[in-house]
């Protein structure tokens, strides 16, 4: 495995080709293993989603698009098309990230709904005030609670050991 991802380019920097393998290393080795984490969380999510068949509609893509676009200070299609540039994304990849924020919040919805009063009563000394003051730190940690059982139940292993030497 690690012959093959140091034949994978990963980066072109300053000219130098970087190797996936190599900017796995420096991952490992610097401590900063939060892309690769995300990374695994999103393939277990997108795995749920397709197993649950949650979609989203056009509608909806399109208002998530418009957030999007707000919330980057995006006013103009230009200016989209500038960021999109400047962030190395294809008009596809920035639909795929609305998409993916779309199911991955209706599968966070759906996982949740029916655990966070039960998960309240027995942790209510860890909070302060009532549930309507804490739905959301409740959510968080049902939803963390899930992603850890899926994890487990999946067997993901974070063993870039294994691989990256």
């Amino acid at each position: 495995m690690s012959a093959l991802l140091k034949s994978v380019q990963g980066a072109l920097i300053d000219g130098q080709e970087v190797s996936l393998h190599d900017l796995l290393y420096i991952m490992k080795i610097n401590g900063d293993m939060d892309a690769f984490h995300r990374a695994t969380a999103a393939v277990i999510v997108q795995k749920a989603v397709a197993e649950a068949g949650i979609s989203v509609s056009d509608d909806e893509l399109q208002q998530e698009a418009d957030s999007a676009r707000r919330a980057a200070g995006l006013d103009k299609s230009a200016d989209t098309l500038r960021w999109l540039r400047e962030s190395a994304l294809s008009e596809e990849d920035f639909e795929a990230s609305c998409e993916y924020r779309l199911v991955a919040e209706k599968l966070r919805n759906q996982v949740t709904a029916d655990k966070i009063e039960s998960y309240f009563e027995p942790h209510r000394s860890e909070f302060t005030g009532d549930l309507s003051k804490n739905r959301t730190a409740v959510t968080d940690r049902v939803w963390d609670e899930w992603m850890v059982g899926e994890i487990e139940r999946v067997n993901a292993r974070f063993t870039l050991s294994s691989i990256i030497a």
